[in-house]
Formats: C-alpha cells, sequence, structure tokens
C-alpha cells in the first residue's frame, strides 16, 4: 500500500512538473495545456487589484464653483483654504 501511495504521488508531482515547464508552450498537447489557465485562476486571480473607483476632486469642484460662480467655500476646507491662497497669490501679483 505504502508503495503505491509513492508511485502515486509522484506520478501527481511528476505530470505537475511536465505541465509547468512545457504546457506554456503553443504547441504543447492538450493534455499538458488543461491545468495551466486552472492553476492560473487559483494561484494568480485572487491577487490581481481591484479597479480603483474614481471618486469626484470636491476640492476642484469647490474651486471651479467659486471662479465660475462666485460661490464661496465652506470656511475650515480645503476647498477654501485653495481658494484664499489664490486671492494672496493675485493680490501679491499686482
Amino acid at each position: 500500500m505504502d508503495v503505491l501511495l509513492t508511485l502515486a504521488i509522484c506520478l501527481v508531482v511528476g505530470y505537475g512538473c511536465l505541465c509547468g515547464l512545457l504546457a506554456e508552450d503553443e504547441d504543447a498537447p492538450r493534455w499538458l495545456r488543461w491545468p495551466l489557465p486552472i492553476w492560473n485562476w487559483i494561484a494568480h486571480d485572487w491577487r490581481r487589484p481591484k479597479p480603483r473607483v474614481q471618486r469626484p476632486d470636491y476640492v476642484k469642484i469647490a474651486v471651479l464653483e467659486y471662479e465660475l460662480f462666485g460661490i464661496e467655500p465652506k470656511p475650515g476646507t480645503a476647498a477654501a483654504a485653495v481658494v484664499n491662497m489664490r486671492r494672496a497669490v493675485t493680490q501679491l501679483r499686482r
């Protein structure tokens, strides 16, 4: 029984090595290529980064609202700081 188990493990490991070494070739037979997509799915798909969700840039929106429509941003926000910096720079340029 131990000999059969050892032989089965050796055959499976040997087949896995053959598939790993020879399956990436385009001319490889199907019996060598079929485990590769499954292995890639198991080993690598979960590590692929998920696409980041595009979020609106609220500072840009607030600055554009100020420039186009004259709407003052809320005090204490980053948009207010940007608008105040632009005011200061325009005063220094004059």
